[in-house]
């Protein structure tokens, strides 16, 4: 138990020394990588950084999914995400995102990783800014610099080489819709409980209070705590 709990307090930190050990593998045994596993890998390497950046610095992230992207207000601290739930949807994206790399032959997956790497856009740059009234939220940063280069880059590639065609694009979709239903909606729904225990640190309140004193364009109801 103490072995789970200290997972799901530094999972996200963890992460930051995943993202050193793929940083020295591409410096040492990088060479013979083609640009298909290299761009791969460079999305691989920026999903660590991602979830940095909304679980640590500056953090916050769960309780925009909960409170602004969701709508709960009084329990927003375990529900519908908990704090075990929350470590799941996002352990959970690197099996996808590994298995892309593994078998980058397989354009269908490393596309529909891409496109879950686009929809990010959608959601840190539009949705929760909207919902949030600010210029920022956390994971936008990542989301702008790392993977929407890297999945444009990706696409132009796949298509300028000629190994994408339309049945690939198609399966791409129908794998990305089952990465977005086994990852975000199947663990957050699954594990939701109103009487949950794994409650959001107070540290992440924190945070993301932080975030929109900085960030905020406008106040209305539902800036308000």
């Amino acid at each position: 138990m103490r072995r789970m709990g200290f997972l799901r307090d530094n999972w996200f930190r963890l992460g930051v020394f995943a993202f050193a050990c793929m940083a020295f593998w591409v410096l040492f045994l990088g060479d013979g990588m083609d640009m298909t596993r290299r761009l791969l890998l460079a999305s691989l390497m920026a999903l660590p950084m991602h979830q940095f950046e909304e679980y640590q610095m500056p953090g916050g992230g769960p309780v925009v999914i909960n409170r602004y992207f969701y709508g709960e207000k009084e329990f927003f601290r375990h529900y519908p995400g908990n704090w075990g739930s929350i470590m799941v949807v996002n352990l959970s994206a690197y099996v996808f995102y590994v298995l892309a790399l593994a078998f980058p032959r397989l354009v269908w997956l490393g596309l529909a990783t891409m496109l879950f790497n686009l929809y990010q856009v959608l959601g840190h740059c539009v949705q929760m800014n909207v919902k949030m009234r600010t210029w920022y939220n956390p994971g936008m940063a990542t989301t702008l610099l790392l993977f929407l280069p890297i999945s444009c880059a990706y696409i132009a590639h796949v298509m300028g080489a000629g190994m994408v065609g339309a049945s690939d694009w198609a399966l791409a979709v129908v794998v990305f819709v089952v990465i977005a239903a086994l990852t975000v909606v199947l663990p957050v729904q699954g594990l939701k409980r109103r009487d949950s225990s794994l409650d959001i640190p107070q540290w992440q309140v924190d945070r993301l209070e932080r975030v929109r004193a900085l960030a905020s364009v406008g106040r209305g109801e539902g800036e308000r705590r």
